[in-house]
């Protein structure tokens, strides 16, 4: 069951549809003025919480509590890199991802704890846990460009490029509340 629910091409999709299916709402947003939905406007960035949380804790709960079983395949990967020749090699690399992976879903739920989806206030943890994914992105091209996966990398700096975007609609709609 982990196995399916942490499909990264599933991942990848639900995580580019919803931020689409955001830009899509943050324009039609902006060509009407119609307030008459109240209730949709104190809960409609929940499903960014969802994504953010399947994308980030998934990733991250492998490389910390099931780390036996991937740390193997991430030390193949690297071996050839000058990563690996650092002290300690890998592990210490892919430890500090997964704890920034996982620190994401743990500020997203403080930040639900603290109703910051409303956005009647600033929401410092959502802001927080957005800004640690964008990091965590930007990490992760790089550690692929060491390795020549252009591929991949690229596809991490439009996982960042989206994430930035979906903080710039948190933000907007904070100032409008």
């Amino acid at each position: 069951m982990l196995r399916l629910l942490s499909n990264h091409g599933g991942s990848a999709n639900l995580f580019f549809f919803v931020s689409l299916l955001y830009f899509l709402l943050w324009w039609l947003e902006r060509q009407s003025s119609n307030n008459s939905l109240k209730l949709f406007n104190h809960i409609r960035i929940l499903p960014l919480y969802f994504m953010l949380f399947y994308t980030m804790g998934f990733p991250g709960w492998e490389k910390i509590m099931n780390s036996a079983q991937v740390m193997g395949r991430y030390i193949n990967l690297f071996s050839n890199s000058f990563l690996s020749k650092l002290p300690g090699g890998i592990n210490p690399f892919i430890y500090f991802l997964g704890l920034m992976e996982l620190s994401v879903p743990i500020l997203l739920v403080v930040s639900l704890i603290k109703s910051e989806f409303s956005l009647k206030k600033y929401p410092f943890y959502l802001i927080l846990a957005i800004y640690i994914t964008i990091i965590t992105f930007v990490m992760l091209c790089f550690g692929l460009s060491v390795i020549l996966n252009f591929p991949g990398a690229t596809n991490l700096v439009f996982y960042s490029i989206f994430t930035l975007g979906l903080y710039y609609y948190v933000v907007a709609n904070l100032r409008t509340n």
